[in-house]
Order: C-alpha cells, then sequence, then structure tokens
C-alpha cells in the first residue's frame, strides 16, 4: 500500500511538472500577445494623429490658396471657400486634443492654437482690405507676406515628429514581443517534450523492471 502511494506521488509531481512549465511558458506568450496587441492600437492611433495634423495643414493651405485666389481676382467664390476650410478646422483640432498626451496638448497644441487664430485674423483683414479701393493695390503687392504658415508648419512638424516617435517605437516594441513570443513557444515546447519523454521512459523502465 505504501508503495503504490509512492508511485501515485511521483506520477503527481511529475505531472505537476509538466502542467507548470506549460502554464509558466503560455503566461508569457499571452503577455507577449498583449504587448503585441497593444503596440498596434498605440501605433495605429500615432497614424491617425499624423494623418489628421497633415489634413490640417492642408485644409490651412487651401485656406490661404482661395485668400491669395480672392486678393488676385476679387472672386467673392474664394471667400466661400474660405469658410469653407475654416468651419472644418476646429472638428480636426478637437480630434487632436482628444488623442495627444496632456502634456502635448498644453504645449504644442496650444500653441497650434494659438498660431492658427494669428493666421485666420491676418486673412481676415487682407480679405476686408479687398473691400476699400485705397488699400486694393496695397493688399494686393503685400499678399506674399500676410497670413504666413510658417509657424503653423512648425509646430506641426514637431507634432508629426513626435507621434513618428511613437510609430518607431511601438513597432520595436511589437517586434521584440513577437520574439519573445515565438522563443518561448519554441523552448516551453521542446521542454515540456522532454520532460513528457524522461517521465514516460522513467515510468516504462520501472514498469519493465517489475516485469
Amino acid at each position: 500500500m505504501l508503495k503504490n502511494i509512492r508511485i501515485s506521488g511521483k506520477i503527481i509531481v511529475s505531472f505537476s511538472l509538466v502542467v507548470a512549465t506549460v502554464f509558466l511558458f503560455s503566461v508569457v506568450v499571452f503577455t507577449s500577445l498583449g504587448q503585441i496587441r497593444n503596440a498596434k492600437l498605440e501605433s495605429d492611433q500615432a497614424h491617425q494623429t499624423i494623418n489628421t495634423v497633415n489634413d490640417l495643414l492642408n485644409t490651412l493651405v487651401e485656406s490661404q490658396n482661395a485668400m491669395r485666389g480672392y486678393v488676385s481676382s476679387a472672386n467673392k467664390q474664394f471667400i466661400t471657400r474660405i469658410d469653407e476650410y475654416q468651419a472644418s478646422v476646429p472638428q480636426r483640432l478637437a480630434t487632436l486634443e482628444a488623442v495627444l498626451p496632456p502634456e502635448t496638448v498644453q504645449s504644442e497644441l496650444a500653441a497650434l492654437r494659438q498660431a492658427i487664430t494669428v493666421f485666420n485674423d491676418e486673412m481676415a483683414k487682407t480679405v476686408a482690405a479687398m473691400s476699400n479701393p485705397a488699400l486694393l493695390n496695397q493688399t494686393r503687392t503685400e499678399i506674399a507676406s500676410t497670413a504666413r504658415l510658417t509657424d503653423i508648419r512648425n509646430i506641426i512638424g514637431k507634432l508629426d515628429q513626435q507621434e513618428q516617435a511613437v510609430v518607431v517605437q511601438r513597432t520595436q516594441a511589437a517586434n521584440t514581443a513577437f520574439q519573445t513570443g515565438g522563443l518561448t513557444l519554441a523552448i516551453g515546447g521542446g521542454l515540456t517534450t522532454l520532460l513528457s519523454v524522461l517521465v514516460g521512459m522513467g515510468w516504462y523502465a520501472r514498469s519493465q523492471h517489475r516485469l
């Protein structure tokens, strides 16, 4: 009876060792999968932010072009275009505020809002000046230096670089997690197989010895 209990205990210990090994490596693999998933989500979000800041810049460029078109031709259809472009800016800024880190919102995004306000004010003054015949020639002469996008481009460029860095970091993190998961699967599978074979051989040898 005591001998049978000892044999049962050894079986339990051996089986528990295999189960513990499988469990340990499974935890590592699932953790790696979670890291890969999170890295992909963060990378996708960074790509969306990059698209948003580029769309914002393109919108402001088109708004500037419409202003210059109006100054050049006095065609009021350009004013309609300016209004349409400007109407889409707040939504893009709100999107950026929702996804950017708080410190970036307080620094770069706040500076971007201020730069856009200055840009819009200069455009409004230029459009208004077109209604004054006495200012017409001066307005057309100075159009190249009015409502410039230099400050806005600098800020958007900084935001773009920050998000590009996030993409690189998240891609590296995903690759590292993938390598860890793959290596864990290989080692875990091999070790589990080896333990199973050794346990099986041990009990086979014991059973043969009894015969």
